[in-house]
């Protein structure tokens, strides 16, 4: 044990984020069917690395390589370790999904192995070090990197449907990295603005430098609709429903329970979210949009999503639906910042809880698919604990999140706000029961 935290304190946290991208390096065509295990082994160093720092490490914990980019600057965040933690077992839970399905054989008739298992570890790579990057270089850099690797896993069955998702996966990538690199642009000229050297600024000091801001507004619109690309935003959210029915089950579990978490937590770096008063009254017009295409997102996926008829795609607007809920809480934090840290728990306990039940219920796809008879039938029965957690039943992950939320919002003046929230678990029952429905029979 005491070897094992000295290796954790004493290893950069640049290595346990840039293990996947070596292992990448490694990938060959010619055998990349029996290196299905790199998948496995991937996240581990990252999941080692959290697990130690949660239990014996210090919330300081950081490494800093000035020397290069703009200033290389990682740390492992308090507030975003769960999101992290959540990431790296999915990740590690859909590698083993993977590495099942070539030993079985299952998947060993695949096309393009060798680039899916490349582009894969390329976007672990992206995901899981834009959660532990300071720096605003490193951040979008590793940002771009999940972003753009996923087409690999978008397109792999190289199917017409799957070529077509792609493209507008592409062209929504695009467009999201451009707003993105326009708001953290002009974010970080303004947090630097009054430096007598020209130091680059963390991306925790865009916040403030964006809410005294002159230009806030415009700044907070492009990150928030950047982002809100990555987090399928009502309006923004159109690749995911395409993608997911086409992409490989396991690439579906980590799109839909991992790397759509990117957009948040892009939101809670950049934002203004919090403070004061004052600095916030300059944009309100931007958390008031948040909220309305929270609440757009959270409703009408539901109607779309309960006249899919593929499970998948009854997953994919379920996620809109979900994210749409999450939205709606950043914009109610957003509007009333008094109420921020409590707000934030609740996000951060709804989003573990979002990515693990609906990373179970993409698994239950595949497996339903392979299994038949009695045993089939009992998957359809586990399936219903997070299908149950997501409704929010009670005494489920789901109610503790909700109940988060709604213990603050209810001594706000939201109005009807509070109403909506609260039957937002219609919307999600409606999605649940369709998935159920087209699973019934193989």
């Amino acid at each position: 044990m005491s070897l094992l935290m000295y290796l954790v304190h004493t290893t950069p946290i640049p290595l346990l984020v840039l293990f996947p991208l070596l292992l990448a390096l490694c990938v060959r065509a010619d055998t990349a069917r029996r290196r299905g295990w790199m998948l496995i082994i991937a996240p581990l160093p990252m999941l080692l690395g959290v697990l130690f720092w949660y239990c014996y490490g210090q919330p300081e914990t950081f490494t800093e390589v000035p020397w290069l980019m703009l200033g290389l600057h990682w740390r492992f965040d308090t507030v975003l370790t769960p999101i992290l933690l959540m990431s790296t077992v999915l990740w590690f839970a859909a590698g083993l999904y993977v590495w099942y399905s070539l030993r079985s054989g299952t998947g060993a008739d695949e096309p393009h192995i060798g680039r899916y298992l490349r582009c894969w570890l390329l976007t672990l790579t992206g995901n899981l070090g834009l959660l532990v990057a300071a720096d605003i270089a490193s951040f979008y850099t590793l940002f771009a990197l999940m972003t753009f690797a996923a087409y690999g896993l978008v397109i792999h069955d190289q199917t017409k449907r799957a070529l077509f998702a792609g493209k507008i996966y592409i062209i929504m990538a695009v467009l999201g990295e451009g707003l993105l690199f326009s708001g953290l642009i002009w974010g970080a000229a303004q947090a630097a603005g009054g430096a007598l050297t020209p130091v680059a600024p963390l991306i925790h000091e865009l916040p403030l430098a964006i809410a005294n801001s002159d230009y806030g507004m415009y700044i907070a619109l492009l990150l928030f609709l950047g982002f809100g690309v990555k987090a399928g935003l009502a309006g923004l959210h159109w690749w995911l429903p395409l993608a997911h029915p086409v992409a490989p089950t396991p690439a579906s579990a980590v799109l839909s329970g991992a790397m759509i978490k990117a957009g948040l937590v892009g939101w809670l770096l950049t934002l203004p979210l919090g403070g004061d008063l004052e600095s916030a009254a300059n944009m309100e017009l931007v958390p008031t949009i948040a909220v309305l295409l929270g609440l757009i997102g959270a409703y009408g996926a539901a109607v779309l999503g309960v006249f899919s008829k593929k499970a998948k795609t009854v997953l994919a607007y379920s996620s809109v639906s979900q994210m749409g809920m999450i939205t709606m809480m950043v914009g109610t934090g957003w509007l009333y910042p008094h109420a921020w840290p409590a707000i934030l728990a609740a996000v951060i306990a709804f989003a573990v809880h979002h990515g693990l039940n609906k990373g179970l219920l993409f698994f239950g796809v595949g497996w339903l698919k392979a299994l038949h008879g009695r045993a089939r039938w009992v998957v359809l029965v586990l399936l219903l604990i997070p299908a149950l957690n997501l409704i929010g039943v009670p005494f489920t992950s789901g109610e503790y999140a909700k109940d988060l939320f709604k213990d603050v919002i209810s001594g706000l003046p939201v109005g009807l706000f509070y109403a909506l929230f609260t039957y937002g678990a219609l919307a999600t029952t409606a999605l649940m029961i369709r998935y159920f429905y087209l699973q019934r029979r193989p």
